[in-house]
């Protein structure tokens, strides 16, 4: 059952990104470059949430709104957003950053292995293992068992 659910997160993910990507390419680029990959990567982790908030927040700082505001002598669109939305997209920046950051990370240290002192640290199929375990035993701890493994963090 969870295999079906991460499959279906997985298309979900890849749909709406692609979803995004053509929409980009279809004439819609964003004032900043770097939005260009932003909404995509963020459409990856997040599925039709990311495409719903693109079309909504995303849309409004493509160049060609930021160029009708110019030469209205209005500011564009994406200057007169409220803080929340300023501050979500901010966090998406931030989010495919990290996303793509990992990718990276996790391909690299599976085709470059570790070696300290002429022995490998984390060989291939270790690394796999190692983020196996790690979310089995992540996902077995309670919140109620955490709080009281950090008794100070109570709430």
């Amino acid at each position: 059952m969870l295999r079906i659910i991460s499959i279906l997160s997985l298309v979900a993910g890849l749909l709406s990104s692609l979803i995004i990507v053509i929409d980009i390419l279809a004439g819609h680029k964003q004032h900043m470059w770097v939005m260009n990959i932003v909404w995509p990567m963020t459409a990856l982790y997040s599925g039709p949430l990311g495409v719903w908030v693109y079309y909504r927040l995303g849309r409004l700082s493509t160049k060609r709104k930021a160029r009708q505001a110019k030469e209205l002598g209005q500011q564009p669109l994406s200057k007169r957003k409220p803080f929340w939305q300023s501050v979500l997209i901010g966090a998406t920046h931030c989010g495919s950053g990290c996303s793509l950051g990992d990718i990276f990370a996790e391909w690299l240290i599976y085709l470059v292995p570790l070696t300290l002192f002429g022995r490998r640290v984390l060989p291939h199929g270790r690394l796999i293992t190692f983020w196996r375990s790690y979310l089995a035993l992540h996902s077995s701890i309670s919140p109620s068992s955490r709080c009281e493994a950090y008794p100070s963090r109570r709430h």
